[in-house]
């Protein structure tokens, strides 16, 4: 499903996911999605108005994109919080992430019948102050039923945490909420057992 999205999104940018547009080049795909969170933009330019268009829309289907790929969450998150004024640092970015997501297309979750599920735990790490410009944290978790991620998230702070235990907290909290909503949420279908 997502596969549709990417190709527009090749399409919107332009690209050759194989080709470097400066050198001609044949390029390997990237092999991460992820980025230095807070790069400095200071010193780059801003991308052309009908450019900056562009990478909202590309922006929008990377955001459908991250329901079907996890891995992508935290760059898809950095690339929305610099959407409104692109520079081209945030252009090479869009660029690599689309060249990442084209090189790693077959990639899915795989989720099998593991017959009566007893256990659902939350997990969560937090990147204390790692927002150079606003000092914020950003916490990211998952949940996970059975075997299975069944939600993720990553997520700016919105308060400045002072230590990174406190940073920690919130993230820890934001978890146990997850999880305790997901479990309420399966007890009204009638799909949760207790193990006992």
């Amino acid at each position: 499903m997502s596969e549709k999205y990417l190709d527009k999104c090749l399409e919107l940018m332009g690209m050759d996911p194989h080709v470097d547009e400066n050198t001609g080049k044949v390029l390997n795909a990237a092999l991460t999605p992820l980025v230095e969170s807070s790069w400095d933009e200071s010193d780059s330019p801003l991308v052309s108005e009908e450019m900056q268009k562009t990478c909202m829309m590309v922006n929008g289907c990377l955001q459908y994109i991250t329901k079907f790929r996890s891995d992508i969450h935290y760059t898809v998150m950095e690339i929305g919080c610099r959407i409104r004024q692109v520079t081209e640092k945030t252009l090479a970015v869009i660029k690599r992430l689309l060249r990442y997501l084209h090189g790693t297309r077959g990639w899915a979750l795989m989720i099998k019948n593991e017959g009566k599920l007893y256990e659902i735990y939350s997990e969560s790490d937090t990147n204390w102050a790692g927002c150079k410009q606003s000092r914020k944290s950003t916490s990211g978790g998952c949940i996970v039923l059975g075997a299975h991620s069944i939600k993720n998230w990553s997520k700016t702070q919105s308060l400045i945490a002072l230590s990174s235990s406190e940073s920690e907290f919130y993230a820890a909290l934001k978890a146990s909420a997850e999880g305790l909503g997901i479990i309420a949420m399966m007890k009204d279908f009638g799909i949760w057992q207790s193990a006992g």
